[in-house]
This record gives C-alpha cells, structure tokens and sequence, in this order.
C-alpha cells in the first residue's frame, strides 16, 4: 500500500469538497491522472525521437502501443 500525504491545506480543502469521503473516485482520479501523464511522456518521447530521425514504421508504433496498454 502506498500513501500520500498532503501538506497544503488548500489543496486538501478542494480535494475533500470534490469527493468527500468517496475514496473509490478518488482512487480512480488518481489513477487516471497518473495514466495521461504516462501518455504525456510517451508522447513527448515520440516527438523528440521523430525530430532526432529515429522514426519506425505505423505497423511498430500499433504493435507497441498494443503491448503497453492492453
């Protein structure tokens, strides 16, 4: 198990109205949150391996992405 603690009142403040005692949403929240900012860096990722010349073909791209979200 993980925890995280929050040391900003404001944030907890926000973070209790929007979900209250729902720590299932909140879970999901969370989790979906980290899984864009995965993307985010893959895709960032990508864009500089383009412009570097490292290009692959659209058949390796679909393969891989294949792979790391199913």
């Amino acid at each position: 198990m993980l925890t995280i603690e929050i040391d900003d009142p404001a944030l907890e403040a926000n973070i209790k109205q929007t979900y209250g005692e729902d720590t299932q949403s909140m879970k999901q929240a969370f989790l979906d949150f980290l899984q864009s900012q995965q993307v985010k860096q893959d895709v960032a990722i990508a864009q500089n391996e383009l412009e570097q010349g490292k290009a692959i073909t659209s058949s390796e791209v679909f393969n891989s992405l294949r792979a790391q979200y199913q």
